[in-house]
């Protein structure tokens, strides 16, 4: 559990696969966290500090070295795409479901126009 930010949740995690983004210092106590709650925990980045690469080396979680993209969607071609509520877990968001992980994979393409719906337009009026 994740205190102080606002933002805390009880999910079911034991066993389960848990994929955390990024692999610098500021993950390091929710991969403790996942780990303690007995999640099977996955980390996608580049780099990674010193304390998750010693995790990986020795079996304890597994580090994917390969760009973040890529490894969203290895996984989607895995698994599936998979959507809905958590249960009774609220889940905010823009575009949630399979409609809105189609449209970011659009956006992920170097020449995609589409724009962010996080983002004001920048013409649309002042």
């Amino acid at each position: 559990m994740v205190s102080g930010r606002g933002f805390a949740a009880e999910l079911p995690v034991r066993g389960r696969r848990v994929l955390v983004v990024g692999g610098g210092d500021g993950v390091l106590g929710r991969v403790a966290a996942l780990r303690d709650a007995g999640a099977d925990v996955h980390v996608a980045a580049p780099t990674a500090a010193a304390s998750i690469a010693d995790l990986a080396e020795r079996g304890l979680l597994r580090w994917d070295r390969r760009a973040v993209t890529a490894h969203m969607i290895a996984v989607l071609e895995e698994h599936g795409v998979v959507t809905g509520m958590a249960r009774d877990a609220f889940s905010p968001g823009l575009l949630p479901g399979a409609g809105g992980i189609a449209y970011q994979l659009l956006r992920l393409h170097p020449d995609c126009t589409l724009r962010s719906v996080l983002l004001p337009d920048p013409g649309g009026p002042a």
